[in-house]
């Protein structure tokens, strides 16, 4: 016979199964919060801006001049995570980070018909995430005349640390509220999977729905002495 989970049965079974929806709740925030408050790494970012300007040896802002060097941003963005770059900023931090390391670690983001590139770092130190930002940008700015033999790269402003400056991740309040309803939902799939395994007969209403037959009376449960459980006499 087919399983069928009715309304009815399915509110009976969260009030059955309640303390076991509160435990998988519950359990699931508090592992979370164990998680973030001791185990977790914060980690900070610290970002500084470039500015791709006008070669020196263009006398005017020239419409033409402009579009150029926003076309070279795409090509700087490359160039600032490239090996040349990082290999330096690597040796300039004392080897402290792996080339890989620095990578993952630095990003390179511009806004649309903007000259303007932003050098972001991630680390769980802030005033490294800082430290790596402003190197990235100078090293970028000695090498890049070296590199495409133009000098239009100006450092617009240097990352600072902030004070009681908040971490970019993890997002705390998120993974919690995150937690909160992953363990609800375990709790509410145990709830299912024992009501759809329990074969148990509770009530009048299971003999009905079991055996397909209609219910003629129903017989009271009684102790030794002939009184009914509920305290009436028989």
């Amino acid at each position: 016979m087919e399983e069928v989970i009715s309304l009815s049965k399915l509110i009976s079974g969260v009030k059955k199964n309640k303390w076991v929806i509160l435990f998988s709740t519950t359990a699931a925030v508090c592992i979370m919060v164990i998680y973030l408050f001791w185990f977790a790494t914060p980690i900070y970012k610290g970002g500084a801006q470039i500015l791709v300007n006008q070669s020196e040896r263009e006398t005017s802002l020239e419409a033409q001049s402009v579009q150029a060097n926003l076309q070279l941003v795409n090509t700087y963005k490359t160039i600032i995570l490239s090996p040349r770059i990082l290999g330096e900023v690597k040796a300039k931090l004392g080897n402290r980070y792996t080339l890989q390391g620095l990578s993952d670690s630095v990003e390179v983001d511009t806004n649309a018909d903007s000259q303007v590139i932003t050098i972001t770092a991630q680390d769980a130190d802030p005033k490294q995430a800082v430290l790596i930002a402003n190197q990235t940008a100078e090293v970028f700015k000695k090498q890049i005349p070296n590199i495409m033999k133009i000098n239009n790269v100006t450092i617009l402003s240097y990352a600072k640390t902030m004070p009681n400056q908040a971490p970019i991740k993890p997002k705390k309040m998120i993974l919690l509220i995150a937690s909160f309803f992953l363990g609800l939902i375990i709790g509410f799939i145990i709830m299912i999977i024992r009501l759809i395994f329990d074969r148990s007969i509770k009530d009048a209403e299971d003999i009905q729905n079991c055996l397909d037959i209609p219910l003629l009376g129903v017989v009271s449960e009684m102790n030794m002495k002939g009184e009914v459980k509920n305290g009436k006499k028989n």
